[in-house]
């Protein structure tokens, strides 16, 4: 690794969504999303919502994503090339 390369995040449970066995904690989901979007959720995010499991591991990465160097579009577009990658409709 170069001196110019940021060090790698430590792993964190909160990083990741919840696996399907474990119970969801709606409660903690609406405070990340308060801590992410503090003037309310967009309606985009809102829709997301119908599937809480698919709404965690949005907010997960955007988590992960918030202590980088990219900007917000710059992460937009990563995560657009990685789901035409995975062919995600």
């Amino acid at each position: 690794m170069s001196a110019e390369e940021p060090e790698p995040r430590a792993a964190n449970a909160n990083d990741r969504p919840p696996s399907a066995g474990t119970p969801f904690d709606g409660a903690a989901l609406q405070a990340r999303l308060r801590a992410i979007f503090p003037h309310g959720v967009p309606n985009v995010y809102r829709m997301i919502l119908r599937n809480p499991w698919a709404m965690a591991g949005l907010v997960s990465m955007k988590e992960y994503l918030a202590g980088g160097a990219l900007t917000e579009t710059e992460h937009c577009l990563v995560t657009l090339e990685v789901a035409n990658y995975c062919e995600c409709n």
